[in-house]
């Protein structure tokens, strides 16, 4: 089993990237010097000791667990305080005052991939090997290097002046290959790759932090000269600059409260010119937008894609209705990609005292011809409409009342009220909710609420907008980004609070996780096929879905012989694995015991769950340490196109 001192530092590693201090990381100090060059994941910082103890907080420690995919709750966070404390024999800030004060990194096989992972760091000159394996009480396994023993699975291995943590029971998991690594010498160290060196010349010098993460398996041979048409999985939904790329690497660089992020790709840069759009659409947002992103959508080919789905697909069906789908063509090939979402806060009437603002959504599509996007958008909603009718007659439904005009900003608009729905359910808190939509100088915007649609037509025509929030970066990228996103954390995180305070005293049933485990809308799927062998209580894996949350994890052979700690004990170990999904403890993962290579461990398979009011407390906590972040593409590189995020910590965060 992987113990918390791996899975602490995982996770402490990739949050604290967001907040590393000096000082910064030289090459030949890098400890990327002891690991080798075909890692998959390798996340190094420097200076950040003091920082990485404020964001062992439950909700921020349990949020980007998860990032790098180890899914975690925040009442895990008092176990794995105790197992860093068995481990290390000190309390996790201590650990980390002492063990990380002159370097730390992570290393795993793949960035979707950490639970077979390693940390790699350099103690305070204060605290000598010796003397930490004697407090350890440490029993050495090994000579060539040394490594040793310490509590449960956890292992160190040490080399001069650097510690190796990781689990020891893996034949194949990443502290046996740093080990007979540095046995042989590791003549090919990752600092010394041609790759890693190529994406750190294009990243600004001397960062405070690096990721760098393989995409797909190291490569043999020259790099393609033409752009992939089956781009590799990766666990990232990577900006523009980096798709298509086997290697990504991420720089951070610190200037007081703002944090800058520098992302590059060895993608090949496309040889076709990139759309050129005179007007930003997420500019003209209300200065109040929470979150915005603009980027580009190929519609036409969103249609097509839909059409090749199977069947029997709703969305499929839904759109391949013969009065139906030659108005979806004609809106598809009148939009044109450029695609803005944005949220907001509006407060509906009717709705229940004390509710705070709601969250509305927009979505801002550019049109080459205004006309008849306007003609097929609303032939679209009145077949849909005609369909409604026909299917609530009999049924008890009310029918939906008539679409009403208003005008905004000398605009004319539409309001299809909807909050009849919304009062048929009780969900008194929400009050309305319409289907609202305008085309404004060449420009079709649909809201959630007619107020959110008059905001955005407002900033559009003069008034206050997001551009502010846009320049605050202080390193903007070319205008024509096809990519931008910004995001105000505090004051999502603010408005989270309020929601939080308005459930514990309305619905404080809905704070319980069990709540949201009973209405989750889908069966859980783990994508396992197995073969049952009931003599000998174990199911043998045969195949791994792909897409689905077995894969990478488990593979072809491995025995599944127990779950949620327990083995199996009868001979129906697939009636045992079905009951332990319903009763796993927790919901936003699912152990299973798998014997490898002769060798039992714990794989975590993450589960596809929603709880909003969990999502809400993270969101809290991550806008208590961050105030705000934009994010645009860059393409003045000539070696090819960046990213560029910048992060703002709040007042109040320490330094």
């Amino acid at each position: 089993m992987l113990h918390a001192t791996t899975r602490t530092c995982c996770g402490a590693i990739i949050l604290s990237l967001a907040l590393a201090a000096e000082p910064s990381i030289a090459n030949d100090a890098s400890l990327a010097r002891v690991v080798p060059a075909d890692v998959g994941l390798f996340v190094e910082l420097r200076g950040s000791d003091d920082l990485l103890t404020a964001l062992t907080e439950p909700q921020v420690w349990s949020s980007l667990a998860e990032l790098v995919g180890q899914p975690a709750r925040p009442e895990d966070a008092k176990l794995w305080r105790e197992r860093v404390l068995q481990t290390v024999r000190m309390p996790p800030d201590e650990a980390i005052r002492t063990l990380f004060a002159r370097g730390v990194a992570f290393v795993g096989e793949a960035p979707d991939h950490g639970q077979d992972a390693a940390v790699v760091c350099r103690p305070a000159s204060s605290a000598p090997t010796a003397a930490l394996l004697k407090r350890w009480n440490a029993t050495r396994l090994s000579q060539r290097p040394s490594k040793y023993h310490l509590h449960g699975n956890i292992g160190v291995t040490t080399t001069d002046d650097v510690l190796i943590f990781g689990d020891l029971l893996p034949p194949n998991g990443m502290l046996q290959k740093l080990s007979r690594a540095l046995a042989a010498g590791l003549r090919a160290p990752l600092a010394a790759n041609a790759t890693f060196q190529h994406l750190l010349r294009r990243v600004p010098a001397q960062p405070d932090g690096i990721l760098f993460a393989r995409l797909a398996p190291a490569a043999v041979g020259p790099r393609p000269t033409s752009r992939s048409s089956n781009p590799p999985r990766g666990a990232f939904n990577l900006p523009q600059p980096l798709q298509d790329a086997r290697n990504v690497l991420v720089a951070l660089h610190r200037d007081g409260a703002s944090l800058h992020f520098t992302a590059v790709g060895d993608a090949v840069p496309p040889t076709t010119p990139r759309p050129i759009d005179s007007v930003s659409l997420v500019s003209q947002l209300p200065r109040e937008a929470l979150l915005a992103w603009e980027g580009r959508v190929d519609y036409p080919g969103l249609v097509r894609a839909i059409r090749a789905l199977p069947n029997r697909n709703a969305l499929r069906v839904a759109l391949s209705q013969p009065n139906q789908a030659e108005i979806v063509d004609i809106l598809a090939n009148a939009f044109t990609s450029r695609t803005c979402l944005a949220i907001g806060a509006v407060e509906p009437a009717h709705r229940v005292a004390g509710a705070p603002p709601l969250p509305a959504l927009a979505l801002l599509v550019g049109t080459s011809d205004a006309d008849a996007t306007a003609l097929a958008f609303e032939n679209l909603l009145n077949s849909a409409l005609a369909l409604y009718n026909v299917f609530s007659l009999g049924r008890g439904f009310e029918p939906l009342p008539d679409v009403r005009p208003v005008t905004i900003e000398n605009t004319s608009a539409s309001v299809l009220d909807l909050s009849g729905f919304v009062q048929k359910v009780g969900a008194g808190a929400i009050g309305e909710l319409h289907l609202a939509w305008a085309i404004d100088d060449g420009v079709l915007v649909i809201a959630t609420h007619e107020m959110w649609l008059r905001d955005i037509l407002t900033a559009r025509h003069g008034g206050k907008t997001l551009r502010p929030l846009l320049a605050f970066p202080s390193r903007p990228a070319n205008p024509n980004s096809n990519n931008t996103v910004a995001v105000r954390l505090g004051s999502m995180a603010t408005l989270g609070s309020r929601w939080l305070e308005f459930l514990k005293a309305t619905a404080p049933e809905t704070l319980s996780e069990s709540w949201w485990r009973e209405r989750q809308p889908a069966r859980v799927q783990l994508g396992i096929n197995a073969t049952r062998q009931p003599e000998q209580r174990n199911l043998r894996v045969d195949s791994i879905d792909p897409g689905m949350p077995a894969e990478g994890l488990l593979k072809r052979g491995d025995l599944i012989i127990g779950s949620n700690n327990k083995r199996f004990a009868t001979s129906q170990p697939a009636r045992e694995l079905h009951a332990g999904i319903a009763a796993r403890p927790h919901a936003y993962k699912f152990d299973l015991t798998v014997e490898r290579d002769g060798v039992p461990r714990v794989v975590s398979l993450p589960i596809r769950f929603f709880d909003p009011v969990q999502s809400l407390r993270r969101v809290i906590a991550v806008g208590k340490i961050t105030k705000r972040l934009v994010y645009q593409d860059d393409y003045s590189d000539s070696r090819g196109p960046r990213g560029l995020l910048t992060i703002e910590l709040r007042s109040d965060v320490k330094r």
